[in-house]
């Protein structure tokens, strides 16, 4: 999600519990890529900077007993 702020934001779509932040912009965002193949979301802000960000993974636990 993208924001007001210059922060980025990543909720889990099912429950809306927040997975992931990244800051680093300096003005608002104005626009976010996901690019799930990749694993990453590029973001593009009003600071004039394009960021690439690694999304989270969920992994899946496993039970090895």
């Amino acid at each position: 999600v993208a924001g007001v702020d210059e922060t980025l934001r990543v909720y889990d779509p099912v429950d809306c519990k927040l997975l992931q932040t990244n800051a680093g912009h300096t003005d608002s965002i104005r626009c976010v890529l996901h690019i799930p193949e990749r694993n990453q979301y590029v973001s593009a802000s009003w600071d004039k900077t394009i960021r690439i960000w690694n999304s989270y993974v969920k992994r899946n636990s496993s039970n090895t007993s």
